[in-house]
């Protein structure tokens, strides 16, 4: 297997999101223009999959992936710093982070967080871009920084002992005493990609990522559905109370939707209550996240009107939201993931890829970024 060639800074991940399917009114979301950090027009043609954190030392930092399509080869992973927060589009020239060098695989990054030794970390799936069949096709990694980004070592097996280790990280979290924990998700059948039943564990590292162990006992599996894209937050200061916003798929014929559901731990992660919905609608690629002001931060896909638009809602309770317009302004565009950090107490910055329809002959994606007053 050939090492991922690398190069530049760091990044760390903040996600959240919240309760049940009771969304007050919506009222308009104040948005700066958005600002492109980088459009799949250009360079290599599909940017996507954001993500968003501060790091120990106050920097707000932004990844996400650079490629030519999912089954193109040789991705890249890509990151942008917040200098000005305040301005329209305060963003750093976006840098490579680390790239796949083989002309058989292809890369991107899922999370990114700083463990307690300074240890930048970032989640990275790899897989065989144009035969991926199965999901032992899959595998998970992390790219790992002791200068605070400057330079990165090579790829380095995310194994904690699931299944033969054929999850995809998807979210990365460090806790107060130092430790990362890492949220998978996987397949009970290896020999299928993307159908099958989806399950979500946990993974936790000690020593700065280097080595990872199976971490309690994972998202409690409900009788027909199955758990993708979870995403963590920490919700206090002991790291005893965690939250996790995941994606349900619906399998086909059943009688409920896909959407965002809600599950939340008091012990550290080791155990998890039953998932609840917190979307009413039809809905994917959950991000949550903890405001300065307390408020609770949800972003999330809607599924249900044309186009797959970017929504934000905040809720001070984790039950009741107050939704927020198309973030996006109504662009027909379909959204891919999101992060959210809060940036004082009346301003938030949230960056979010966005996609063509199939429909569209360009099929481009780009990362955009947007100002909004949560005060």
């Amino acid at each position: 297997m050939k090492k991922l060639s690398t190069i530049v800074p760091a990044v760390f991940l903040v996600l959240v999101l919240v309760a049940s399917p009771a969304m007050a009114d919506s009222k308009p979301v104040e948005t700066s223009s958005a600002c492109v950090l980088q459009s799949g027009e250009h360079n290599d043609g599909y940017a996507a999959f954001p993500s968003v954190t501060h790091t120990s030392s106050g920097r707000i930092l932004a990844t996400w992936w650079l490629g030519t399509g999912h089954q193109s080869a040789g991705g890249k992973i890509m990151l942008s710093e917040l200098i000005h927060p305040r301005a329209q589009c305060g963003w750093s020239k976006p840098r490579i982070i680390a790239s796949e060098q083989s002309q058989k695989y292809n890369i991107g990054p899922a999370g990114i967080t700083e463990a307690g030794d300074g240890t930048l970390l970032i989640g990275v799936v790899r897989y065989e871009a144009q035969s991926a069949t199965s999901a032992r096709d899959f595998r998970s990694y992390v790219i790992r920084s002791k200068n605070g980004g400057k330079t990165w070592g090579p790829l380095t097996p995310l194994k904690a002992g699931y299944g033969g280790d054929i999850s995809y990280p998807a979210s990365l979290k460090t806790l107060p005493d130092g430790s990362v924990l890492a949220a998978l998700y996987g397949n009970d059948n290896p020999d299928v990609a993307y159908d099958g039943k989806w399950y979500v564990r946990l993974a936790r590292s000690t020593n700065g990522g280097r080595t990872w162990r199976p971490w309690g006992t994972g998202v409690p599996r409900v009788s027909g559905r199955q758990w993708a894209e979870p995403q963590l937050l920490v919700d206090s200061a002991d790291g005893r109370r965690l939250l996790m916003a995941l994606r349900y798929d619906a399998p086909r014929g059943a009688s409920d939707t896909s959407g965002a559901f809600l599950v939340q731990s008091s012990d550290k992660g080791q155990t998890w209550s039953t998932p609840r919905r917190i979307t009413s609608k039809t809905s994917g690629m959950p991000t949550i996240a903890r405001l300065h002001n307390g408020l609770y931060a949800l972003a999330y896909r809607d599924m249900d009107h044309k186009g797959f638009p970017f929504r934000y809602a905040t809720s001070r309770d984790l039950t009741t939201w107050t939704m927020g317009n198309d973030v996006t302004g109504g662009s027909n565009r379909r959204m891919l993931y999101s992060g959210i950090a809060s940036i004082d107490r009346n301003n938030t910055v949230v960056v979010y890829g966005l996609e063509n329809p199939e429909s569209d002959p360009a099929g481009w994606a780009s990362v955009h970024s947007a100002l909004i007053a949560d005060g």
